[in-house]
Order: structure tokens, then C-alpha cells, then sequence
């Protein structure tokens, strides 16, 4: 899936780099809570089985 870019505002070289970061954690959970609930436990059970697969491969070695 492709991250959309957030607009943070953030326009100086000074600007605060935890904020943004921050801004941006913000806008991902909004989106996602714009989405349905199922969309994101399919998604959360495809990353689940996707780290068990890398920590039983690891486990193998």
C-alpha cells in the first residue's frame, strides 16, 4: 500500500521534527479510522502472518 504524504505545515529548516513525525502518526490513524473496521483486521491478520513467518524462519536457524 502507498503512504500518502501529509502536509504538515512545516515550511522552516528550524521546524520541529517530533511534531511532524507526530502530525503524521495523527493523520495515519484518522485515515484509518475512516476506513472500515474489517478492511483494517484483514490488513492487521496479513501482518500477522507475515511476522510469524519471518520469526519462524528465524526460529529454524
Amino acid at each position: 500500500m502507498a503512504e500518502a504524504r501529509v502536509d504538515t505545515g512545516r515550511t522552516s529548516v528550524g521546524a520541529d521534527p517530533v511534531r511532524e513525525m507526530q502530525a503524521i502518526r495523527v493523520e495515519r490513524l484518522r485515515r484509518d479510522a475512516r476506513r472500515p473496521m474489517a478492511v483494517n483486521l484483514a490488513e492487521a491478520i496479513a501482518l500477522s502472518h507475515s511476522l510469524l513467518k519471518i520469526a519462524g524462519a528465524a526460529r529454524r536457524r
